[in-house]
């Protein structure tokens, strides 16, 4: 979703498991979806997905081995 067409006043947010150096995205919900942003490029878009999409992404995202805990 191109910047120019995110509605106003969305609510953005992070995960508490955000590092400092800002490598997160932000979500906000908007009409049942949830969209994605880059935090360190918030003029740049979103991607909008279904809740239970987003679900399923932040569920694989779980699942991938832990490169620190291998390093």
């Amino acid at each position: 979703m191109r910047y120019e067409d995110l509605p106003q006043g969305l609510v953005w947010t992070t995960s508490s498991y955000s590092d400092a150096k800002g490598d997160c995205v932000e979500v906000a919900l908007c009409e049942g979806h949830v969209l994605v942003r880059d935090s360190k490029n918030r003029a740049g878009g979103a991607l909008r997905m279904s809740q239970p999409g987003f679900a399923a992404l932040v569920q694989s995202a779980k699942d991938l081995p832990n490169r620190e805990a291998a390093g």
